[in-house]
């Protein structure tokens, strides 16, 4: 939509993305606005205001979250909260009662984003550590706590849902649960913890967000079949991730190749016990080009 330049106005966000002021282009004339915790306002002037809610000035001030109604001066949403009980025991609270550390642009809560995003660099953090030389079943094991720790706060950092959404946070939380695993097996096995395969890191960027996006379709499926949304989009994004599980093998071995197999690939590893010692691991079975397994 083209609006005239003499017509339009810059708007001024504070940290949670509430309009605080509005520019005129034209006569520069700054219009300021200000907001209680939880977005009450004296004026319900302009279209978006509170965290960047669209207003419903008719509705003497509603806000349009997208899943359902938000009302500012009781600090509740008009209808339940659409994943149910997995959202916590209140269907109508509004960012779990803390407005000034949260937003919900949604009117979802973040829990979904969360557990995509656990999943995901729970998945990678396993493969990562796995994939790195010197790896034993203690540097997996934690390989998958800290990526899935990592990816559930990438993930409770949006909880606006979508395809796009949600793919972002599967390929986010899977790239940094792969380094996450990488580092660790470096750090038990005494590699220098430069030694990451950025190949491995890729593959689990495209397999996240394979993930998050599969999840996502799914988890809307169940939606309309009456199945809880959490739990459908959890299900969808561990099935759709599967396939994706290859893809840090095949991406490191590619960056092996480029590199003369120097990437991520320390020349001696001296830890007992580990999954494998070759420079392109297969998975958590143990398997690796040069068919060497765990000890």
């Amino acid at each position: 939509m083209n609006v005239p330049a003499g017509t339009r106005a810059t708007m001024i966000p504070d940290i949670q993305g509430s309009v605080l002021a509005t520019l005129d282009s034209g006569s520069g004339t700054l219009a300021k606005a200000g907001y209680r915790p939880y977005g009450e306002s004296g004026s319900t002037a302009g279209s978006f205001r509170y965290t960047g809610l669209r207003i419903d000035p008719e509705s003497n001030g509603l806000y349009y979250a997208r899943a359902r109604m938000y009302n500012p001066a009781w600090g509740r949403f008009l209808q339940p909260d659409p994943i149910g009980y997995a959202g916590g025991a209140n269907l109508y609270a509004y960012t779990g009662n803390d407005p000034l550390n949260r937003t919900d642009p949604s009117g979802k809560d973040p829990f979904i984003g969360a557990t995509v995003g656990f999943i995901a660099g729970a998945y990678y953090g396993a493969l990562g550590a796995a994939s790195t030389p010197g790896a034993t079943w203690k540097s997996v094991l934690v390989g998958a706590g800290v990526g899935g720790a990592v990816g559930a706060g990438v993930g409770a950092l949006d909880p606006s849902l979508g395809v796009y959404t949600l793919a972002v946070v599967g390929g986010v939380a899977g790239g940094a649960g792969d380094i996450a695993g990488q580092v660790i097996t470096n750090a038990l096995a005494g590699n220098s913890l430069g030694n990451i395969n950025y190949g491995s890191t890729a593959g689990a960027v495209i397999g996240g967000a394979l993930g998050g996006a599969g999840g996502t379709v799914l988890g809307g499926l169940a939606a309309k079949a009456g199945i809880s949304e959490l739990a459908g989009t959890a299900m969808g994004a561990s099935i759709s991730s599967g396939p994706g599980t290859l893809l840090p093998a095949v991406g490191g071995a590619i960056s092996d190749y480029l590199t003369g197999g120097t990437e991520g690939n320390p020349s001696t590893t001296t830890n007992p016990g580990v999954i494998s010692q070759g420079s392109v691991p297969l998975g958590l079975g143990g398997a690796t080009a040069t068919g060497q397994s765990m000890k």
